[in-house]
């Protein structure tokens, strides 16, 4: 299905959106959490740590290494902790309670990639790795209900495979093929930039089979490693690039993507601020109205926030080192945390003085169960 912009935009006005209006007195339940990995400096301890709405520490595991995303377990009050490429340890924790933590491993020809997802029933968790020995990706599915033991992988149909997510109908994986080879031995070198090849590609959970690919045409494109997703309850996929050519290009890093697409409809902004955030996307999501896309760029020290119905840049947010970007209670707001400690709820904190904790690594994740 080819779609042009103006199709784009006259779909997306048929849709239902809250307004935008001033957000600034939003507030979060005080049951609220949120997932993340943080790290200490004084001991160079890492650890994946559960908070409440304001950033405050409620549970804290420590993790045999640096972790990259922490996830929750539909129905459970567990969460897991993935190790950051090219680590092959992940942490099961008890959101609820003093249970030992859980560690299990890839096997030894495999490491994470840094995220995972659970099946909707929460029986499956499915896992983004790296067959170093053909270069491949994979997806590891793990059996939850059986001490997370591996039952088996899948193929990413790509080379780094990053971060993944289910389609609303809760079969289909959508995997952010990052396109960039490495090797455990060379440690986070990239070993393929010249010929590079990202991709989104749609797999059936069930057995493996390849529903949809999207794969950017030769040229410059290519250079755009894809690496992070936020998916909309209507199937609409938010996709987030770090780019691995001149930086100065300031090409489009953002778009919006479905299965049956045959290419994907970008968001639009001045050179200059795509300039501004330094060829590099941290995290991506959506608004609770699922109309507004914030994106960070711990690299442009910003976070950017977009408006999916006129595909334009809406906001600029100026947040040193900022990474983690959660969706907020309202519509407009988000959650975001930062590798300087930062923990706040945008834009009501906007003027408030903001407490800073231990420094947050990466993702922040909200748990919604």
């Amino acid at each position: 299905m080819e779609i042009n912009r103006r199709d784009f935009l006259s779909w997306m006005g048929g849709i239902t959106a809250h307004s935008l209006v001033d957000t600034a007195q939003a507030t979060l339940p005080n049951h609220t959490r949120f997932l993340g990995a943080r790290f200490y400096k004084k001991n160079k301890q890492y650890v994946a740590t559960m908070a409440d709405e304001v950033g405050q520490c409620i549970r804290e595991v420590v993790l045999p290494g640096r972790g990259h995303s922490v996830i929750a377990r539909p129905g459970k009050s567990e969460a897991v902790a993935i190790a950051r490429r090219p680590g092959n340890f992940a942490v099961v924790f008890s959101t609820f309670g003093e249970s030992q933590p859980l560690k299990f491993n890839t096997p030894s020809t495999r490491h994470f990639q840094g995220h995972a997802t659970f099946n909707p029933h929460g029986n499956l968790l499915f896992t983004t790795e790296n067959d170093f020995d053909s270069g491949s990706g994979v997806i590891g599915i793990y059996d939850a209900k059986n001490f997370y033991r591996r039952i088996g992988e899948i193929q990413s149909y790509g080379i780094g495979p990053h971060e993944l997510a289910f389609m609303p109908d809760g079969k289909t994986l959508a995997i952010a093929n990052g396109g960039i080879l490495t090797h455990p031995d060379m440690g986070r070198a990239k070993l393929n930039i010249t010929t590079m090849e990202p991709s989104l590609a749609y797999v059936d959970s069930s057995n493996g089979g390849l529903k949809a690919h999207w794969v950017p045409p030769p040229g410059r494109k290519c250079k755009l490693s894809i690496r992070h997703l936020a998916i909309r309850r209507d199937g609409l996929v938010a996709y987030a690039c770090q780019d691995q050519g001149p930086i100065n290009d300031a090409i489009p890093l953002i778009g919006l993507h479905r299965p049956n697409w045959h290419k994907p409809i970008l968001f639009n902004a001045p050179h200059s601020n795509y300039a501004a955030m330094n060829g590099y996307c941290g995290s991506l999501a959506w608004d609770a109205s699922e109309q507004v896309l914030a994106v960070s760029s711990p690299r442009g020290n910003i976070v950017t926030f977009w408006n999916a119905r006129s595909l334009s840049l809406s906001n600029v947010f100026k947040i040193e080192d900022g990474c983690g970007v959660a969706t907020g209670q309202n519509p407009g707001t988000f959650v975001l945390s930062s590798g300087n400690g930062v923990f706040m709820l945008w834009p009501k904190n906007l003027k408030q003085n903001i407490q800073k904790y231990t420094p947050w690594d990466n993702h922040l994740s909200r748990i919604t169960n």
